[in-house]
């Protein structure tokens, strides 16, 4: 890790564990994987005349998609964490 890395890593874990998971995991990663997974797989089943923010199938994955990728997301966050714990370590 070089000197400009380390020095942003410092101000990242100043604020704490639980904020780096919840903001880089759950929102960052969590939500934008959800709004891109509920576009996507609307987009294979229907084309592209069928996304509409207000179609039932799209509204259902979406609602899914927020409960599940979030959770994982939560872990993710956590693995980087970890990770970056380790660099800044070495």
């Amino acid at each position: 890790m070089d000197e400009k890395a380390a020095e942003r890593w410092d101000d990242i874990r100043a604020k704490g564990r639980n904020h780096f998971i919840i903001n880089t995991g759950v929102i960052r990663w969590g939500l934008g994987t959800a709004i891109l997974f509920s576009i996507i797989v609307t987009y294979m089943n229907k084309g592209a005349a069928g996304i509409t923010f207000t179609d039932q199938d799209f509204l259902r994955n979406f609602i899914i998609s927020l409960i599940i990728f979030p959770i994982g997301g939560y872990f993710w966050g956590a693995w980087m964490w970890k990770s970056q714990v380790k660099k800044y370590m070495k």
